[in-house]
């Protein structure tokens, strides 16, 4: 069996994303290097953003690999913060913010998704 169209989709959104925190990382990294930030400690808590930037850079990409390749942690992983997402999101609309019903939605649509049988035996693998 292949691998499911939707985890494709999901594995090309979280290499994206990493993708774009390691651009936002050479450019942060740009900025200090030059010297744009006279005060010390809005360069050091930038230098902090940067190294948190860089790890959630490799976690993506790590659930990327692990979607492509069918690891069983990486749907796991996936499930996990849809959960998350999901229960943060429904504090968010509770407090009144009707923005947070799309990311709700779409993270409920991935929990969804994730716990469908054919994708779950594309991560168990061939049996």
């Amino acid at each position: 069996m292949g691998r499911p169209t939707g985890v494709t989709i999901l594995g090309i959104l979280h290499a994206i994303g990493g993708a774009i925190l390691i651009i936002a990382v050479i450019s942060g990294v740009t900025l200090l290097t030059v010297g744009i930030f006279s005060d010390t400690s809005i360069a050091g808590m930038g230098l902090i953003l940067l190294v948190f930037a860089g790890v959630l850079s490799a976690i993506n990409f790590g659930i990327a690999s692990a979607l492509f390749s069918g690891k069983p942690w990486g749907r796991m992983i996936v499930v996990i913060l849809a959960g998350i997402s999901i229960a943060i999101g429904i504090f968010y609309v509770i407090g009144g913010d009707a923005s947070a019903i799309i990311p709700l939605i779409l993270n409920a649509i991935i929990l969804w998704y994730m716990r469908l049988p054919y994708v779950k035996n594309y991560f168990q693998g061939p049996s």
